[in-house]
């Protein structure tokens, strides 16, 4: 096949990214893959001694065993990077850690946030050789504001050794934070009252020369533009640093679908490494020399990629952009696509984890998009007029990138942007204003009174551009939420997108017919699981720290059994019962249920044939008959007599809430092991469903 020879990388990446996944999911058979690896290479190096008429009548044979070892390659890979991010195994036998610094505090509700490396441990005085990673959360207190500062990369702290394992509550639909740090390398978390850290020294702050770059520029980006409210975007375009966008402008930013402006990612890479060969192009030695300028916007590239201290997202792009660059350098032509792969099998064999990084397939699918389809969209209508011309330029980039990145915003985000090409036409061209405005803010802050003319002006266009977003945000069409795809559909999705494109851009009518079946397969798909939807009946107990929360699901219906405090209401919304409909595909309907009756002690919820009885105070509860219950949720934090409830409500199962802290959950395990009952603790096994 054609593509073989101009991207013979594909070949390579694809058996080796199945290894990869197959790793995720079968990690127990590594024990396979360890003599497969070593035998298919043999046999690969004994296929190639063999005389050249067995080697030409047994060609499919060499092409096996290649993509058994690339794929071995890849499960192999895995295995040994997940292996050497262990757990801090001396830690149990420690008080107290000295921890560096990696990310500035962040600051959140009750907490700052930091990630921290954990280099020492105390006791035993032992020097770690593996990186091991962990968050801490430094509880808020005004004698300490501060210390917290002076707490900057590379600032060294002792803490109390409070680390647990980061996991999730168990809630349905929820955002797999467990897995997303684990993809991240980090595994643990600490919490930390105020007398259980204290801030060593300062005197390690710089040890990264680009980290004090970085605070240097958000000093003088501060210096320099007027307006506060524009000091966040500046910095989070320019350095990567999002800590003073205030919440609602970042809302607004999600509600348009233009988040990623301001996280530091391939756009951002773009335009800084496009602008300096565009500069560069007006000189005359570098207009005749096209090597010397890729070399040398590449160069200014990695530096503008230092002082972001590389972020995940920042390392993807400019190892991308570095290999494109490399393509465009090469005598012989060689198609893009193959660098594109190449940059991405790197990736991977230096973090494997970054397959499942939703950053890391946005990423290459938006240029993977760019690659494919720009030119043919671009080429449906020519304007002699410039502006025109760059107006449609810019709107066939934003199609192109979204031909590939829907079906993940939709099975990541849940929705779906729908004003993308206006937004993404005036966005795009004043971001790149304001970043090229900031870079002569930095050049020119030698001369005070330049900076502020030019600070000046790139405040305005930063409150331009949040006031465009923020107006665009409050329609009520700006995007299409709480839409889902499930696993299946998602692949379905790509398929259908990779049959028509072949059919519509290589002129092959063959696979029409293709794109004919999986269309029906996923429309069979969706009606399948609507119909599934439609036969649901379900009560879940949700894992809630603040208050019992409970909810019936009745067909596409979701019905509250709980009233929220309104302090409450955007928490559970947001996080609990928002993701809840869109895993079970509901909509809510009210937010009081007739099926509960209630008093000062207990709640019952009568369903179908189900009684479930919510006991909400044991104290002085007294009851004339036993009350036959199926389910008998504990909700009181104070319970004393355990087994006294039990009789009194002779239920078939026993439920935990969410609502009943873990040291009390502690002291109930004994008395609920000698029940002989089934049981379901909420904080540690997650929500409770069930089905009625």
């Amino acid at each position: 096949m054609q593509w073989k020879h101009s991207i013979p990388f594909l070949s390579i990446f694809i058996p080796f990214v199945i290894g990869l996944i197959s790793y995720t999911y079968f990690p127990k058979t590594t024990f396979l893959f360890i003599p497969i690896f070593f035998i298919a290479w043999l046999l690969f190096f004994i296929f190639e001694q063999s005389p050249f008429e067995f080697k030409l009548k047994y060609n499919w044979l060499r092409g096996f065993i290649i993509l058994t070892a690339i794929f071995s390659c890849g499960f192999l890979t895995h295995y040994l990077r997940d292996s050497s991010v262990t757990m801090f195994s001396e830690k149990k036998d420690t008080s107290h850690l000295i921890v560096q610094v990696k990310t500035p505090p962040q600051e959140k509700d009750n907490t700052f946030k930091c990630e921290v490396e954990i280099i020492k441990s105390i006791e035993n005085d032992k020097q770690l050789t593996e990186s091991i990673k962990s968050f801490i959360y430094l509880k808020k207190a005004d004698s300490l504001n501060e210390t917290i500062n002076k707490i900057e990369v590379g600032s060294q702290l002792l803490i109390a050794n409070k680390l647990q394992p980061i996991t999730n509550r168990g809630n349905p639909g929820e955002f797999d934070y467990a897995r997303f740090c684990a993809n991240k390398e980090v595994k643990e978390q600490a919490f930390l009252s105020q007398t259980e850290w204290k801030l060593l020294d300062t005197k390690n702050a710089t040890f990264i020369p680009f980290a004090k770059w970085s605070r240097n520029i958000r000093n003088i980006l501060a210096q320099n533009i007027p307006d506060t409210s524009s000091w966040g975007i500046a910095q989070a375009l320019l350095v990567g640093y999002r800590q003073d966008i205030s919440a609602e402008t970042y809302q607004a930013y999600t509600n348009t679908g233009l988040v990623h402006l301001i996280a530091i990612s391939g756009l951002h890479m773009g335009i800084f490494y496009g602008g300096i060969f565009w500069l560069l192009g007006w000189l005359p030695f570098f207009k005749k020399n096209k090597r010397t300028r890729i070399i040398i916007s590449l160069c200014f590239m990695w530096l503008f990629a230092f002082i972001t201290a590389l972020p995940p997202s920042v390392l993807r792009a400019a190892i991308m952009f570095s290999f494109l660059g490399l393509g465009q350098m090469m005598f012989r032509r060689t198609h893009s696509l193959n660098f594109l792969f190449a940059s991405a099998f790197v990736l991977l064999i230096y973090n494997p984890n970054f397959i499942y990084d939703v950053g890391f397939q946005l990423s290459y699918c938006a240029v993977l998009g760019i690659l494919l389809f720009y030119r043919p969209i671009n080429n449906l209508f020519y304007f002699k007029n410039k502006l025109i011309r760059y107006c449609w330029s810019l709107m066939c980039i934003s199609l192109a990138v979204q031909v590939l990145t829907f079906p993940l915003s939709i099975y990541y985000f849940h929705q779906l942007p729908v004003l993308f090409l206006l937004t993404n036409l005036v966005a795009i061209p004043l971001v790149t204003l304001i970043i090229y405005g900031e870079i002569l803010i930095i050049v020119s802050s030698f001369l005070p009174t330049v900076s502020k003319i030019i600070g000046y002006t790139v405040s305005k266009i930063i409150l331009a551009l949040n006031n465009f977003i923020q107006r665009t945000s409050e329609f009520s069409f700006v995007r299409i939420k709480e839409i889902s795809l499930e696993p299946s559909q998602l692949v379905l999705c790509y398929m259908l997108i990779l049959f028509i494109s072949i059919w519509l851009l290589n002129k092959k009518r063959t696979f029409a017919f293709p794109a004919l079946i999986t269309m029906l397969l996923l429309l069979g798909n969706s009606l399948f699981i609507k119909a599934k939807s439609l036969k649901q009946e379900k009560l879940i107990i949700y894992n809630n720290y603040e208050q019992p929360y409970i909810e019936y699901i009745r067909a596409n219906n979701s019905i509250a059994l709980d009233t929220v405090l309104t302090d409450q209401l955007f928490n559970v919304e947001k996080y609990i019962s928002e993701p809840a409909r869109i895993h079970f595909h509901t909509a809510i309907q009210s937010r009081i249920a007739k099926t509960i009756s209630s008093n000062e002690h207990l709640d019952m919820i009568s369903i179908g044939n189900s009684t479930i009885i919510r006991l909400r105070k044991s104290y002085k509860l007294k009851l004339a008959n036993p009350i036959k219950t199926d389910y008998l949720i504990i909700s009181d934090k104070y319970i004393r007599n355990l087994q006294e409830m039990v009789k009194c409500f002779n239920p078939k199962e026993i439920i935990i809430d969410g609502n009943i802290p873990l040291w009390k959950v502690k002291t109930l395990k004994s008395e609920l092991s000698a029940l002989a009952l089934p049981v379901h603790i909420v904080p540690e096994q997650g929500a409770k469903i069930i089905s009625l």
